[in-house]
């Protein structure tokens, strides 16, 4: 037999949270009218293995889905937290709230949310059924477990292209897919980094925060970028822009560069021609063109501030 421990109690999101590498084991609750001995007997030489928690499964289908619940409280009697699975789509609602029921009975902290198999011959879910693992977890979340689901690495089989399924996830997040996958790699990386350092005044907003709160908002991000690029336009094409391009074309090509170099072709005693070509035409030309290159490089220095401190960063996601 197996005493009960505090451990059983943990949540798995704890356990994964912790950062240490984890083993857990997978039980097969017993079918219907089998005896309950053998998988009892397993169940206690894993739990001597001390694996982070051990799932139990509902059977496919939902068969042998009342064993669930006595081998999951069996596994915390054994000092292991329990996972246990719970499929929806073969039982009805007041089915699946006497499951939970008993879960909560039994002490059972965790819940692994499945659709499950289709019952046979059936194309859709019967009436009052859920449809899909998603309607369990958002049935279950006020209850306080500590719930899981499962996926495909690449598509569910009922999916017809990929496609749909990034467009459901997109519908469900309300954000574009690329947005998804890097808020969540960020959101990794920031745990990584949350436990590898004691942040001084932890828990409080800093300064860049409340600053991202504002540029990021849903609803202010957009003006606000606005707002900024006009203003980058304004200082980079207009006033000093605008300068810079009067300075270059007018003061020190047209009254210094132009005249200086008509001059010595004048005193060479180069035909009128010939100076109107080279130092109007060429050297002109060439000071016409030059002088955007201070507008531009005013325009790429405010570009790489905004880059430098963060904020396009933050604004690309």
């Amino acid at each position: 037999m197996c005493d009960a421990e505090s451990e059983s109690e943990l949540k798995i999101k704890d356990i994964l949270a912790s950062g240490s590498p984890s083993v857990s084991f997978e039980v097969f609750p017993p079918k219907k009218d089998a005896p309950f001995t053998p998988v009892k007997d397993a169940v206690a030489r894993l739990a001597q293995q001390h694996p982070a928690f051990m799932s139990v499964t509902y059977g496919a289908s939902g068969n042998a889905q009342a064993n669930t619940v006595e081998i999951s409280s069996f596994v915390q009697a054994c000092g292991v937290p329990a996972l246990a699975h719970l499929t929806c789509v073969a039982a009805s609602r007041d089915r699946i709230a006497d499951e939970v029921k008993a879960l909560r009975a039994s002490g059972i902290e965790n819940i692994l949310c499945l659709r499950g198999d289709m019952p046979k011959d059936a194309v859709e879910p019967p009436p009052g059924h859920f449809s899909h693992a998603v309607d369990l977890v958002r049935a279950l979340r006020p209850s306080q477990f500590c719930l899981g689901g499962a996926c495909y690495p690449e598509c569910h089989p009922e999916c017809r292209h990929i496609e749909e399924d990034i467009a459901a996830a997109e519908k469900e997040l309300d954000d574009d897919s690329e947005s998804i996958i890097t808020n969540e790699r960020y959101i990794y990386i920031a745990s990584i980094l949350k436990g590898s350092y004691i942040k001084k005044g932890a828990g409080k907003l800093t300064i860049s925060d409340k600053i991202d709160q504002i540029v990021t908002n849903r609803i202010l991000a957009l003006p606000i970028f606005v707002g900024i690029m006009w203003l980058v336009y304004t200082i980079s094409i207009g006033t000093i822009g605008d300068w810079t391009v009067g300075f270059m074309n007018d003061t020190l090509f047209g009254e210094t560069i132009v005249p200086g170099v008509a001059g010595m072709l004048e005193g060479m005693g180069v035909a009128d021609w010939m100076v109107s070509l080279v130092a109007d035409g060429i050297v002109g030309g060439v000071g016409a063109v030059l002088g955007f290159v201070p507008q531009m490089l005013i325009l790429f220095l405010l570009l790489s501030i905004l880059e430098d401190v963060g904020y396009m960063a933050r604004v690309a996601f």
